[in-house]
């Protein structure tokens, strides 16, 4: 093996994801823009459009009707993949995770193709916002890919590591997310909508490439004979509702409701903000947000690199109690980040969110590492595609009704609302974590102190 080849296959999973979020946010942001003007074009003239912040009235009613028609991504997206999903998982712990990264890797290209698409006609077409939204969810989703690469890290890593490795992971994709979010406003100034979406295409066609050429397929070794997915299919929800051992279905029910709610928090909050920020008293261009967002994601990371280790040795061990106290932070910062958002009156008040973001950073790996604690390496894929069908059906309606919440706040005059709401959720979040979390018996076996 050639020291590229060797190079790639030990950074493989690394790229896969800074690839694959690049494309991602290069997509989300420029894509959102792009209905925006365009839904603009159709009704008012250019000058119009390129102004549309000094025109409240039309401002209002474009917003109105770019978040209906990114409902409609959601939808055709979130509730395909919450079917795809309960499959995909079970398959995983027969086939291997590999097969089901490529498989829904290919999807978010052929999602990433149809933007492209889109940008090349001069309206936007519900049919081509269709057919994109359902080749993604029919293949498991963008969820199914992180929950899959997840599983893949925690299969390969020791029990005592896995909070510390997947902290080592996932900078990659918050890199790749700010690097993508920084980038996409700055491109769109330049190059125009097409050209940033065809990056974005060609960064998730280079993320398919990794995987499938570079990635290493791991096959558990527990598991012989036939395969029977059906049966594994309903094993992950027994895992769901066990019994035993004692108090693991509270622990279990509480992290998936916050899967649910946060699921919805990510589909939506990038969304809202764009759209947000573009009005009084903002009035932020594609740049300043993609550097709002950056700030943000870069301090997400930077938490995740160095904030899991110091939180850690603060707490004093590494283990399930643990675990839910870095999630329970991770709401916390959720929660003072859409307060500061619902009732900012400058830029300079919004901007004070970003610092924050560094203490929920940890919460990305903390998530993956509970749940490997508790739910067995060989019903692992199983339990992950049900409860990511759970969430996946539920988390785009909950941010449907987000959307919802803020069309009708913005006719209504106050945009700050469904930030007040996603706070509110949050709370809901925490206490459920907390819930959770005193069902953890001090001497149980997986919450003792690892060396």
């Amino acid at each position: 093996m050639t020291t590229a080849d060797g190079f790639l296959t030990k950074w493989s999973i690394h790229l896969t994801l800074f690839f694959f979020m690049y494309g991602m946010m290069l997509q989300q942001l420029v894509g959102q823009n792009m209905i925006l003007q365009k839904l603009c074009m159709e009704e008012y003239d250019a000058i119009t459009c390129s102004e549309m912040s000094s025109h409240p009235v039309v401002q209002d009613s474009i917003q109105a009707k770019s978040s209906k028609v990114i409902t409609l991504q959601l939808i055709c997206m979130g509730l395909p993949s919450a079917f795809s999903t309960l499959i995909l998982g079970a398959a995983s712990d027969h086939y291997g995770r590999k097969k089901i990264m490529l498989l829904t890797s290919l999807g978010v290209t052929m999602f990433s193709l149809s933007m492209v698409y889109q940008s090349s006609v001069d309206h936007i077409s519900q049919a081509v916002v269709v057919f994109g939204s359902l080749a993604c969810g029919v293949t498991g989703g963008i969820m199914s890919f992180i929950g899959t690469v997840t599983n893949y890290v925690t299969d390969i890593t020791p029990e005592g590591e896995r909070t510390t490795a997947l902290s080592k992971v996932f900078p990659f994709m918050g890199l790749g997310a700010m690097t993508g979010t920084l980038s996409a406003g700055i491109f769109e100034s330049m190059f125009g909508f097409q050209v940033v979406l065809i990056i974005s295409f060609l960064s998730e066609f280079l993320a398919l490439l990794l995987v499938t050429f570079c990635v290493e397929d791991v096959r558990l070794e527990n598991k012989k004979g036939q395969s029977n997915i059906w049966k594994d299919l309903t094993s992950g929800a027994k895992v769901l509702l066990q019994s035993e051992p004692k108090g693991n279905r509270r622990r279990l029910l509480s992290l998936l409701f916050n899967d649910i709610v946060n699921m919805a928090f990510v589909m939506s909050e990038g969304g809202l903000m764009l759209l947000y920020t573009k009005r009084h008293p903002f009035y932020w261009n594609s740049s300043a947000f993609g550097l709002y967002a950056a700030g943000k994601q870069v301090a997400g990371v930077l938490g995740q690199v160095f904030g899991t280790g110091i939180i850690i040795k603060i707490l004093g061990s590494q283990n399930v109690r643990t675990d839910f106290t870095i999630l329970q932070l991770g709401v916390v910062v959720h929660i003072i980040i859409a307060l500061i958002t619902a009732n900012s009156t400058s830029t300079i008040m919004l901007l004070t969110a970003i610092p924050f973001s560094i203490l929920a950073g940890p919460a990305q790996s903390a998530g993956g590492s509970v749940t490997s604690r508790l739910v067995a390496s060989d019903t692992k894929g199983s339990y992950t595609a049900f409860t990511s069908f759970l969430a996946t059906f539920f988390a785009p309606v909950l941010s449907s009704l987000y959307n919802h919440l803020y069309s009708s706040s913005v006719t209504s005059g106050n945009p700050g609302f469904v930030f007040l709401f996603l706070a509110i959720t949050q709370v809901a979040v925490f206490f459920v974590l907390d819930f959770g979390k005193r069902a953890v018996l001090t001497n149980e076996p997986g919450n003792e102190k690892h060396s």
